[in-house]
């Protein structure tokens, strides 16, 4: 797989990808993460490829078994030099394939580390909610994290300071037996499996969720906190500074079995 050096995605992060993960063939989420893909293409002002080249891309790296990560990028394509897009751009479509996360089923039932960041997100609502190809932001962040000793995952703070997500994650807490997520209109992703949870509240198949700004000193009155990704799914947070969660509460268990029972758990 070849990226030219003209195109706009390689030169601008002009595009959007989605990062799936994939069971023995399928692709979980797939219907999810490619509706996200289209909003993103929408929000950037070209229309995103037919399905069928998408398919076609996806069919080249989702053969063999076992479990894998899938990275689907799409791009406005080649332009010449110079920020203004082509009059009529012609999409491209490059799809990944990576292995699976070592050590994630362990994480998963043991529960991770979680750190809060000095890293910050500028709020830009355009570009909040879908995943577009500029991540500096969670490249500093990521290379914060990794200087941490023993941390897991981070937790990022918006502009003003109050806590948006993690580096790769989306954030949750249960206070007062309620479920909380950060508001992400101004910046953040807005993550799969956080949609998926949302609609299952909605239905009445999980507990009410409230999504507004959280700050990061509410974390400390969380009876329980976890991190959603599409590739890692459900992650409790055992422990947070000095603080300690339980791994496993009702809550938490309550939406694991219903996002089990959507398919969207690898």
């Amino acid at each position: 797989m070849r990226v030219p050096l003209d195109d706009r995605g390689f030169a601008y992060g002009d595009g959007v990808f989605e990062t799936i993960a994939l069971r023995d063939g399928t692709l979980l989420g797939l219907e999810r993460h490619l509706q996200r893909l289209r909003v993103g293409c929408d929000r950037l002002g070209f229309a995103p490829p037919p399905r069928e080249r998408i398919d076609t891309v996806l069919a080249a790296v989702v053969a063999q078994p076992g479990r894998a990560v899938v990275k689907l990028v799409v791009t406005r394509g080649s332009g010449g030099r110079g920020y203004p897009p082509p009059a009529l751009p012609r999409p491209a479509v490059y799809a990944s394939r990576h292995g699976w996360p070592e050590g994630l089923d362990a994480r998963r039932t043991r529960g991770i580390h979680a750190v809060l960041l000095n890293a910050r997100l500028a709020d830009n609502p355009v570009l909040a909610g879908f995943k577009h190809l500029n991540r500096l932001e969670q490249v500093m962040a990521g290379q914060e994290l990794a200087r941490t000793p023993n941390a897991d995952e981070g937790i990022v703070a918006g502009a003003d300071g109050r806590a948006v997500c993690g580096v790769m994650s989306n954030l949750f807490l249960v206070l007062e037996d309620r479920l909380v997520t950060p508001c992400l209109r101004r910046c953040g992703v807005d993550g799969i499996i956080r949609g998926a949870i949302l609609e299952l509240a909605d239905a009445g198949r999980l507990p009410p969720v409230s999504v507004r700004d959280v700050k990061t000193d509410e974390l400390d009155g969380a009876t329980q906190v976890f991190l959603t990704n599409s590739v890692r799914g459900l992650m409790p947070v055992r422990s947070m500074g000095t603080r300690r969660f339980p791994v496993l509460g009702p809550v938490i268990a309550a939406v694991r079995d219903a996002l089990g029972q959507c398919g969207l758990l690898a």
